[in-house]
C-alpha cells in the first residue's frame, strides 16, 4: 500500500464584525478548477520553500511558540508566513504592519497590490517584498484554529 504524505499548507479564516453580526471572507473557486470547482473556500495553499526564508519578517510569535501551537518539531512559523502570503496572492489582502507595528492604511495597501502578480509568478519572493517595504506579519493577531488533512484521493 502506498503511503500518502500530506503536503504542508496554511489557510486563513478572515472574520470581521458586521452590522448584522460576524462576516466571513471566502473566495469562489473557478468552475474549471481541477479540485472542488465552484466551491467557496478560504484563501490558502501550500508552503513554499521561501516561506522559511521570511521568518525574520514575523512579529509577535517565536518559532518555538509556533511549533508548540501546531504540535510540530520545527518549521511552525513558516505556516504563518504561508497563510499571509497565500491570502495576498489569492485575494489581494495583505495582513501586514509597518515597522512601528501600525496597520497599513488603505492607500498603501492598494499601492502594494501592484506586486501581487510578481509574487504569484515567483519573480518576487514574498519575504523580499516585506523586507523591501519594511513590513512585518503581525502573527500575534493570527490565531491558530485547527489542523486538517484533505481526504485520501484528493490532490
Amino acid at each position: 500500500m502506498t503511503r500518502i504524505i500530506p503536503r504542508p499548507a496554511a489557510t486563513l479564516i478572515l472574520l470581521r464584525d458586521g452590522s448584522a453580526g460576524p462576516e466571513v471572507f471566502m473566495l469562489k473557486r473557478s468552475p474549471s478548477a481541477a479540485f472542488v470547482a465552484n466551491a467557496y473556500v478560504f484563501p490558502g495553499g501550500g508552503l513554499d520553500a521561501a516561506d522559511h526564508q521570511a521568518l525574520d519578517r514575523v512579529r509577535g510569535l517565536t518559532e518555538t511558540e509556533a511549533n508548540r501551537r501546531l504540535g510540530v518539531d520545527s518549521g511552525g512559523l513558516a505556516y504563518w508566513v504561508a497563510a499571509v502570503r497565500e491570502c495576498f496572492e489569492e485575494a489581494g489582502i495583505l495582513l501586514a504592519v509597518d515597522e512601528s507595528g501600525a496597520p497599513l492604511d488603505p492607500e498603501r495597501t492598494l499601492a502594494l497590490n501592484v506586486h501581487r502578480e510578481a509574487v504569484n509568478a515567483g519573480t518576487l519572493q514574498f519575504g523580499e517584498l516585506l523586507a523591501r517595504e519594511r513590513l512585518a506579519i503581525p502573527a500575534e493577531t493570527i490565531a491558530y484554529y485547527s489542523h486538517w488533512i484533505t481526504a485520501p484521493g484528493r490532490p
